[in-house]
């Protein structure tokens, strides 16, 4: 549980696409870390995520300048609304997968 409140947190505002089973939802990545991440939706896309996507698993790409793509998968463990917005948390089981160029 700790290694979870120790990790080192980058703080994003990068917009990103979320895929739920065979749904796609366009939001921002406000944070990640080696452990998890955490996403915000707002407008249309804040209407399409609800608690019912908690323990499905989620994955996304992000292309960090000058490396590979990275596929980060995990499960979906907390949903919550504030300021208009909805967050959902991802939690990482296994590393990122670097995609081919």
């Amino acid at each position: 549980m700790s290694d979870k409140r120790t990790a080192l947190r980058v703080h994003l505002d990068h917009p990103v696409t979320l895929t739920v089973e065979d749904e796609s939802i366009t939001g921002r990545l406000v944070n990640l870390s080696t452990t998890g991440a955490l996403f915000s939706f707002d407008g249309d896309e804040r209407d399409s995520v609800d608690p019912s996507v908690l323990g499905l698993d989620g994955s996304f790409t992000i292309k960090p300048k000058g490396k590979p793509a990275r596929l980060y998968t995990g499960e979906l463990v907390r949903f919550y609304v504030r300021d208009g917005l909805s967050y959902v948390a991802l939690r990482f089981w296994h590393k990122y997968k670097e995609q081919a160029e």
